[in-house]
């Protein structure tokens, strides 16, 4: 049996293999460094991306892992290419948190929460609404992106 300590060493080895190899195809100079800060941005990232708490299949029958939080900015994204009954925080620089609502409801896009699909902004609406992210950390109302 391998202890979690060895296989979190043979993931960390493989993962460097991967990013010397991206680094190459891309001409890139990689020392120790680089590599380091390759792989810790990557884990980073996708760490948390389309993990979900137990039941998803009950809800959404097949994911479809199509969203990415690349160059977006910090905010709630509904993700129209799973019928917003999934939704993503992204916090930069790329990290991704996925969540899926409960079931007969999506993520409306517009008020930030998850809601009954009759009542919430139509799916199909919501990348129109990705500029509401924008209200966050903003204190004077005057500045709020209304929509």
């Amino acid at each position: 049996m391998f202890h979690s300590r060895t296989i979190f060493v043979l993931v960390l080895f493989a993962l460097s293999i991967v990013a010397i190899i991206e680094a190459a195809n891309n001409n890139e100079k990689m020392d120790k460094s680089n590599v380091l800060k390759s792989l810790l941005a990557r884990h980073k990232r996708s760490y948390l991306a389309y993990r979900f708490a137990d039941g998803i299949e009950y809800v959404v029958p097949e994911v479809r892992e199509t969203f990415s939080c690349a160059q977006r900015e910090y905010g709630y994204y509904a993700d129209v290419g799973n019928n917003c009954q999934v939704f993503h925080v992204c916090v930069p620089p790329g990290q991704q948190f996925s969540f899926f609502c409960p079931n007969t409801t999506i993520f409306d896009q517009r008020l930030l929460i998850c809601q009954d699909q009759y009542t919430a902004t139509p799916c199909q609406e919501a990348e129109r609404y990705y500029v509401v992210n924008q209200n966050f950390g903003v204190l004077e109302e005057d500045k709020l992106v209304r929509v």
